[in-house]
């Protein structure tokens, strides 16, 4: 557990710099404008060049007896998106449950193996192997676009058209805070 994780806010900038030189010896003020345009602070993973946390969740598979279920916390007191990201390869249909939520989300095409399907919750965007063109039809129309509430939240990832399933669900996700 963090008692006090390092946070991270996104910003842009508001305006055009301000820049002036206040005498001959060439001292310059100068103000930058920021803005940020979403209110939570998140947590930054400095183990992650992008600063996510990662919980890797194996895909159901009832020879080897792996039960396709584990837990992702957010520490934070408000919910957040994420990225889940599918690798091995999946027959399909794949369902990700966010049980806590009750919140599900259907693959429904297949994934080679090889392959990694990439699914962004913030930004509502599929991609295969980094390319979002033609990838969006890869999950069911009527998608829920899980989010991580505070605390710890339950996930289920099964592959119906699999019972051995070797594929692996990557949660990456940063905790959030508001206030």
């Amino acid at each position: 557990t963090f008692e006090d994780p390092p946070r991270a806010s996104f910003v842009r900038l508001d305006s055009k710099p301000d820049i002036q030189t206040i005498n001959a010896r060439g001292r310059t003020e100068f103000s930058i404008g920021l803005r940020a345009a979403d209110p939570v602070k998140y947590e930054w993973d400095d183990s992650d060049p992008e600063g996510y946390s990662i919980v890797e969740i194996p895909v159901r598979n009832t020879g080897a007896g792996r039960t396709g279920t584990g837990t992702v916390t957010n520490i934070g007191n408000t919910e957040v998106s994420l990225i889940l990201e599918l690798s091995g390869g999946v027959t399909g249909p794949l369902s990700i449950t966010n049980t806590t939520r009750n919140e599900l989300l259907l693959v429904i095409d297949p994934v080679p193996n090889g392959s990694f399907l990439e699914i962004d919750t913030y930004d509502r965007e599929v991609a295969l192997d980094g390319s979002i063109e033609g990838t969006r039809s890869k999950i069911d129309t009527l998608v829920d676009w899980i989010q991580l509430s505070p605390g710890v939240n339950n996930f289920t990832v099964i592959d119906e058209g699999n019972a051995a399933s070797t594929a692996t669900l990557s949660v990456y996700y940063r905790s959030g805070w508001i206030g």
